[in-house]
Formats: structure tokens, sequence, C-alpha cells
């Protein structure tokens, strides 16, 4: 079967790691952008609030954010992502 990529987050991303697959930001809810994380480099891989990775996840109600707004993309977004 064919592989759907959606909201996704490509930045930076340039050696072919997707081993054939066609991902183009833009598509899908797909992007290229940085993802303004906390602190990359300590670990915090938690989303600043100016981030354009907010609200930008399948905007199916049924992954919305734990305070009801969209979902944001990453671990922290979603239903399961208040933690």
């Amino acid at each position: 079967g064919a592989l759907t990529w959606k909201y996704n987050d490509h930045y930076n991303q340039t050696s072919g790691d997707f081993s054939g697959l066609t991902v183009t930001a833009g598509t899908n809810g797909n992007l290229n952008v940085n993802p303004d994380f906390g602190d990359a480099s300590g670990g915090n891989f938690v989303l600043n609030s100016t981030s354009p990775l907010k609200n930008t996840g399948d905007s199916a109600a049924a992954y919305n954010d734990v305070d009801g707004s969209r979902n944001d993309m990453g671990i922290y977004g979603g239903p399961e992502g208040g933690w």
C-alpha cells in the first residue's frame, strides 16, 4: 500500500532520510520550519509559545489538545500530550 505522510515538520531535512518517500512541505499538513523548541540542546523539546508548530496538527476534533484547542505538532500535542 501507499504511505501518506501527514502533519510533520521536516526542518533542515536535506539528506534523504525518508528512504524513497516523497515528502513535500505544504501538502498534507507537512511543514519545513524551525520548530522553536524550548531548549533542544538541553533536551527540552516543548514548543515555545511562538512556535510555528502550535495549532498545526491534524484538525480533527478527536486530536485536540487537552485545553480544547487544535493540537500542536510533536509529542506534547494532542489529547495525551499534557504530560
